[in-house]
């Protein structure tokens, strides 16, 4: 809800937000959205986004004056090895996570040094993957539908003009192309000649969650 400030005459502007959704997440909105003394401001930030008209994504990022959420469990894991005495560290590699932890005193004879290593096991890669493939295949989906819905803001692939060329060559007539395949259509700096913003987009696109 926006009301202009405080020496404002302007009416208020309510927004809708959609929440995020899924298991254990209802807690979570509680603890930063269920007390408003603790909000504080709104901030307008601007984040790169390739899939997004113009190359950018506008977000309202509201501050909260509170401590971070720890569900129960969380908790209880923390105070389990806080009792432990023993002092740890973490070493954050590419396909990996080793941990290595000590006692608090650095004394060898107050107990051993412990290393562990955690990889993900292959059930894990394998849902990695097709979590992958499948936010790769959203996005070609929507580029393929920003492209046949704005058909002349858009210049044909090589391989396009190179068989249109044959055809002519060959004296057969000029086919249509539904999906042009090559660059947008740019002045010589690379800008856009037509803006991202006012392309005609149909109701499936803007209704289909864009990838992040």
């Amino acid at each position: 809800m926006f009301t202009g400030g405080p020496d404002s005459r302007r009416g208020e502007i309510v927004l809708p937000v959609r929440l995020p959704q899924g298991a254990g997440r209802w807690e979570w909105l509680c603890h930063f959205l269920n007390r408003p003394e603790l909000w504080h401001k709104i901030d307008l930030v601007r984040r790169s986004h390739p899939s997004m008209p113009g190359g950018w994504v506008y977000e309202a990022h509201l501050m909260v004056l509170d401590g971070g959420y720890t569900s129960p469990d969380t908790r209880e894991r923390r105070r389990q090895a806080a009792a432990l005495e023993r002092a740890g560290r973490v070493d954050v590699n590419v396909g990996n996570l080793s941990i290595v932890s000590l006692p608090v005193t650095l004394q060898p004879a107050d107990g051993p040094v412990l290393a562990e290593q955690i990889v993900l096991t292959d059930l894990e890669h394998a849902a990695a993957e097709r979590q992958w493939h499948t936010i790769r295949r959203r996005a070609r989906a929507l580029e393929r539908s920003r492209r046949a819905a704005n058909k002349a803001r858009y210049e044909l692939s090589r391989r396009q003009r190179r068989r249109q060329q044959r055809r002519q060559a060959a004296g057969l007539p000029e086919r249509h192309v539904d999906l042009p395949k090559g660059p947008r259509l740019a002045n010589a700096a690379g800008r856009p000649l037509v803006s991202y913003r006012r392309d005609r987009l149909t109701g499936a696109y803007r209704a289909h969650p864009h990838p992040r």
